[in-house]
């Protein structure tokens, strides 16, 4: 979608998104290696569009399902801002 975001399909590889947002997979334990699959871990329900979650600085949400299915989840890189609670 731009650079920060991507639209991501639920059958992509869970270690080639994460290799795009240079998160170290070897440390995520999953059962999945589908994109669809690992958020339905994280989310642990069935998911519907417009669940969300935070994983490391990324926004994830399910954009789109069928059925029971993930079809697409929407990846948005999340600025962390660590001065936001500092007021001079």
């Amino acid at each position: 979608i731009d650079d920060n975001e991507y639209k991501v399909l639920g059958t992509a590889s869970v270690e080639e998104v994460f290799e795009q947002f240079n998160i170290n997979y070897n440390d995520e334990e999953s059962d999945s290696s589908m994109v669809g699959g690992w958020v339905t871990e994280k989310l642990g329900q069935i998911p519907r569009e417009g669940d969300s979650f935070m994983f490391e600085d990324i926004s994830i949400t399910v954009a789109k399902t069928e059925y029971r299915r993930i079809i697409e989840v929407i990846f948005k890189r999340v600025a962390v801002d660590n001065d936001s609670d500092k007021e001079d």
